[in-house]
């Protein structure tokens, strides 16, 4: 995205390792970086060792099937959001050692680790380069139990495009092995918004007025707590908001007959983007 813009079409990260060159600004964007040079203390062992010395590691973990295990289960157990401290709470034994034999069976565990020592030697900390920031439309999904803690989005701003900012549940540093669904939902859930914000679909798709999109909204939640709700955020809308719900609400078929309490998900999606 930062090298190849007009080959890349949207960025979607779930950790944030780089850097702004100008450090943090605001109070909480220092107090942030405090917090997390604290934090990383206890957890820059391995990261030092296989930046400085990987080969000696990948010789003794080649021969040893259990350090390979330990070294990694190790992570994977510390960085999850796992409950009562057991880690079959969210990952089972075939996906942990499918995870190990991976590394064993095709002797990639020196390889694995040279990305670290890569990274020290040729830089690549610090982005963007030139101070500007990355154009490309950027989607951030936060997991509560990210050990490389986010920084406030502000100072994520000035590094990326951030269109979509979402706070996740539950979930942690290994997101698509422990949260798959959350992780697969949000990044189709920013596709379509790019999809929806792209030229074809902002010409040809039929715009709902406001009053009709109160009248989708309001058949949806007849008798519902959520119709109060509903139909203030509706009222409130502004004509660029309805227009992109209007697409919404037409490329997926919704109509007065209907929708329904399942459709207002995508309403939803289209409030947060917008």
């Amino acid at each position: 995205g930062y090298d190849f813009p007009d080959n890349c079409k949207a960025i979607h990260i779930n950790i944030m390792i780089v850097r702004h060159p100008d450090g943090p600004q605001t109070k909480d964007e220092k107090d942030w970086d405090k917090k997390f040079e604290k934090d990383q203390l206890i957890e820059n062992g391995y990261r030092t060792q296989q930046a400085t010395k990987p080969q000696t590691l990948s010789y003794a973990m080649m021969d040893s099937p259990v350090g390979v295990a330990a070294w990694i289960i190790e992570k994977i157990h510390g960085w999850s959001d796992i409950k009562n401290n057991d880690i079959e709470s969210i990952y089972s034994k075939d996906t942990l050692l499918t995870n190990i034999m991976i590394y064993l069976l095709t002797k990639s565990f020196n390889t694995a680790s040279w990305i670290y020592y890569g990274r020290r030697e040729e830089g690549g900390r610090f982005l963007p380069k030139d101070g500007h920031q990355v154009k490309v439309p950027t989607a951030a999904a936060l997991f509560p139990k990210e050990y490389l803690e986010w920084p406030p989005k502000s100072y994520a701003e000035r590094v990326y495009n951030i269109q979509r900012w979402t706070i996740m549940p539950k979930g942690g540093h290994f997101a698509a092995m422990e949260q798959p669904e959350l992780l697969i939902s949000d990044i189709i859930s920013f596709s379509n918004f790019l999809i929806f914000h792209s030229s074809p679909f902002r010409l040809n798709k039929v715009r709902l007025e406001k009053s009709s999109l109160i009248g989708l909204i309001s058949s949806s939640v007849k008798n519902s707590p959520l119709l109060k709700i509903a139909l203030d955020i509706a009222d409130s809308f502004s004509s660029r908001v309805l227009k992109y719900l209007s697409l919404i609400a037409s490329a997926y078929g919704i109509k007065t007959s209907r929708l329904n309490l399942t459709s207002l998900p995508f309403i939803a999606s289209a409030i947060n983007f917008l």
